[in-house]
């Protein structure tokens, strides 16, 4: 397999539809209740459609950013077998779920997540888990930040009739930032649309499934973060 973003972007978009494809049996878990538990299913969809194909994943991998001594976790630390033994290929990925109540808060979580892939990467190597202290180089990392939209409107009415909708949801604006947002605000959206603007792939998956007229999405960037910094 040759360790490209477009690579990376297949099994996240497999992950994706999985859990969208499961939502008509979930019971409301992914758009109701605790965030933790929508997005640990997310992390747990894309870590099955890696495992399949035998690529190494570790959920909640634990890291250190100097000079602080508080510990924090990747959603996920993934590691690519490409035949190549010498070289890690390595993507690490962090995972949100917004609901209509908690849009601020998460984008500002989102934010947080791109600077903590981007920390990661720099960060020592004694300051992140083995097997990441070994030998190995890594010459690229890919870096990817996957949301679940709970709230796409499914249909508006027209002339009495049930039409797919028009607006522009977040996850339109998420491939396009040009297009005009609504009910988000300006500046993290605007901080947002400049981290997006750094993504080598970027794209979105809309349910097939309705609630209440809402759909689900899930939407993903992968980035390039550069070299793994090897030792201190």
């Amino acid at each position: 397999m040759t360790f490209t973003a477009k690579n990376v972007e297949k099994y996240v978009r497999s992950g994706a539809i999985s859990l969208l494809s499961s939502e008509n049996h979930a019971n409301g878990f992914i758009s109701e209740g605790d965030s933790n538990l929508a997005e640990a299913n997310l992390v747990m969809h894309i870590a099955s459609s890696l495992i399949q194909d035998s690529h190494f994943t570790c959920a909640e991998s634990p890291f250190r950013l100097p000079p602080s001594k508080k510990i924090l976790h990747l959603d996920m630390y993934i590691q690519f077998e490409t035949g190549n033994i010498s070289i890690n290929k390595i993507a690490i990925l962090e995972c949100k779920r917004m609901a209509p109540n908690e849009k601020s808060k998460k984008l500002t979580e989102l934010l947080k997540d791109f600077d903590r892939l981007r920390g990661w990467c720099t960060s020592g190597a004694l300051d992140r888990p083995l097997p990441l202290v070994a030998i190995r180089p890594a010459p690229k990392i890919f870096g990817i930040l996957a949301a679940i939209i709970t709230d796409e409107p499914a249909f508006s009415i027209e002339n009495g009739k049930h039409v797919a909708s028009s607006e522009i949801t977040f996850s339109k604006w998420w491939c396009k930032q040009k297009l005009k947002l609504k009910n988000y605000p300006k500046k993290k959206i605007n901080l947002l649309a400049d981290v997006l603007n750094k993504a080598v792939k970027k794209g979105s998956i809309l349910s097939h499934y309705s609630h209440d007229n809402y759909k689900t999405s899930v939407v993903y960037a992968v980035f390039d973060l550069g070299k793994l910094k090897l030792l201190n």
